[in-house]
């Protein structure tokens, strides 16, 4: 056996170079596209179109309208170490950009078939394409305005990394988060992704200030149900401005999926803020819960330091202290201002309370009346075509109740329980009959147990089983991509941990029967809403077109008959 022998010190060829620095910017699909998409920003682009295939491994094409480069720029840019960001290392404390790192277009098209099609507003266009780091070809064209980008085999030539790439779905969903993120730092600017020729989502910029813009853009990305429970938080302090939404202390998560931070217009993580925004919320959410916020946070450039992490998922602050005594003032302040005052002077009036005796009936009447309020309308999914043989007349609707004439009877119904019944019994017809999917977009994301991790596989073919497509999204997440078309209207994100379970223990006969029933409950009606007369007849008239109509799923009574004379006399 011969002793290996120490090479004397050389100079790394330029392309190994650029290879060990694509491993440092260059981790996977998602890095790719956020490198690319913060150049497109920084170069003033008002619209944005990111396109991958294959999870990003075939194809990733990044198109913007931003002001473009002249040929020798072009040319420059697949230069090490060139920027037009930073001057010198003072800059690297003030950096106002989205980044500066000169290396990431050599490192991406060190380890892919790389093409830069680009122009400005005067001049010709210029057409670079390179192959492993190495120019193939420069060429003039015709195009307008902006920069075009293709990367083609993303490690084509760097088999070892592609043995640690996770499958092309999650580096997919990957993609789409980080596109999240950027869309939602930059709600001024328009955004689209197209995932294997599908478009996932096309998003035009809100008009308004950027709180309102910011809102808009949480809804289309989030969902509406997201930014329906938010409350404005605006806060400042010694050049430092908070400005954003926080979820009322009702709308907490089991984990920190809805949490969303943006720095300088970066999104980023913090613990020190989510720390902070948690303790905002004294005593108002448990301890075993998350808020939701959308947060952005505006300081002077060398108060925080965006170079932490290599892909500036992190960051630190200069007056931690400061910081986060703003962020707790300014959660409570908003709390104090939108919750406090809805407890005290929101508070519902009591529904009737019903009792009774054989051949009697008393109902004690709250000694206010109710509050004549303009009725919202009746949204809920088509209701069964009604075959009623007595006619229906609604005599009044209260918060939660409905007087009711039905043929000679007179009657009290509780709406939620009569709104629980019918929607029991089309969830049920539904999962008997394999219902139709529907998309969810954007996907809900959930974090698993170790537990469950462990028996993913199991998870998975038990999901598809009771109509959810899942897909594994990081270490121990999944992201629900689709489910049964009756769940579409329910909080999923609360009944995910009632479906898991389901699903691990088997999907049962008795299992599968309580979470109809919590499904139906959860898209019943309020008892804090109040129907028009038309939405308060169209659900009788679908309830007693049942064959059981007097229980609802979980064996309660649905309404209480009361006799004419005793009705007369409380009119």
């Amino acid at each position: 056996m011969t002793k290996q022998t120490l090479s004397s010190i050389q100079v790394l060829p330029e392309q190994v170079i650029n290879q060990i620095a694509a491993g440092e910017v260059v981790e996977n699909s998602a890095s790719v596209v956020k490198e690319l998409v913060e150049n497109s920003i920084d170069a003033g682009a008002s619209f944005i179109s990111v396109e991958i295939r294959g999870g990003g491994r075939q194809l990733i094409r990044i198109v913007d309208d931003g002001k473009g480069m002249t040929p020798d720029e072009a040319e420059l840019a697949l230069e090490r170490h060139a920027t037009s960001k930073i001057r010198d290392v003072k800059d690297l404390m003030k950096l106002g950009s989205m980044g500066f790192r000169g290396e990431a277009l050599p490192s991406i098209a060190s380890v892919s078939q790389f093409s830069l099609h680009t122009s400005t507003a005067e001049g010709p266009a210029t057409h670079l394409l390179v192959s492993g780091g190495k120019l193939l070809s420069k060429s003039e064209s015709v195009r307008t305005a902006g920069t075009a980008i293709e990367v083609k085999s993303l490690f084509f030539n760097v088999p070892a990394r592609l043995k640690f790439l996770k499958s092309p779905a999650q580096d997919g969903a990957e993609v789409y988060k980080t596109l999240v993120d950027l869309a939602l730092s930059h709600p001024e600017i328009g955004f689209e992704l197209i995932q294997d020729g599908k478009r996932v989502f096309k998003l035009n910029p809100p008009k308004g200030n950027f709180e309102g813009a910011l809102k808009v853009r949480a809804a289309d990305l989030i969902g509406k149900s997201f930014t329906e429970d938010l409350i404005a938080v605006s806060n400042k302090e010694k050049g430092v401005k908070v400005e954003g939404f926080i979820g009322k202390p009702s709308a907490t998560r089991p984990n920190r999926l809805g949490t969303y931070l943006l720095v300088n217009r970066r999104a980023v993580r913090s613990p020190l803020v989510l720390k902070a925004v948690r303790e905002g919320y004294g005593t108002l959410i448990p301890p075993q819960r998350y808020p939701t916020f959308v947060l952005h946070l505006t300081l002077p450039p060398d108060q925080v330091d965006v170079n932490v992490h290599p892909q500036k998922r992190e960051v630190r602050f200069r007056d931690e202290a400061g910081l986060e005594r703003l962020l707790k003032r300014a959660v409570s302040e908003a709390l104090q201002i939108a919750v406090l005052p809805e407890q005290v002077l929101e508070e519902p009036l009591p529904p009737p309370k019903v009792s009774f005796k054989p051949q009697q009936y008393q109902i004690a009447v709250p000694s206010a009346p109710p509050v004549v309020e303009e009725a919202p309308v009746y949204t809920q999914p088509p209701l069964p075509e009604p075959e009623v043989k007595e006619t229906l007349h609604v005599l009044e609707t209260l918060k939660g109740y409905i007087l009711v004439k039905k043929g000679e009877q007179l009657l009290v119904v509780d709406q939620a329980r009569a709104s629980e019944r019918l929607f029991y019994q089309q969830i049920k017809k539904a999962e008997e009959e394999s219902p139709p999917m529907q998309q969810l977009r954007p996907p809900l994301v959930t974090e698993l147990t170790k537990q469950e991790m462990k028996q993913y596989d199991r998870l998975e073919e038990q999901l598809n089983r009771l109509g959810f497509e899942v897909e594994l999204v990081g270490p121990e997440v999944v992201a629900v991509t689709a489910v049964p078309a009756f769940f579409a209207k329910t909080p999923l994100e609360d009944m995910m941990r009632d479906i898991i379970r389901v699903a691990l223990e088997g999907g049962s006969i008795r299992e599968k029967e309580t979470l109809l029933i919590k499904s139906a409950r959860r898209l019943s009606l309020r008892r804090d809403v109040r129907l028009d007369p038309a939405g308060a007849e169209a659900l009788l008239s679908a309830l007693f077109a049942l064959p059981q109509s007097e229980f609802c799923p979980s064996g309660e009574k649905i309404f209480l008959p009361l006799d004419q004379p005793l009705f007369e006399k409380l009119v």
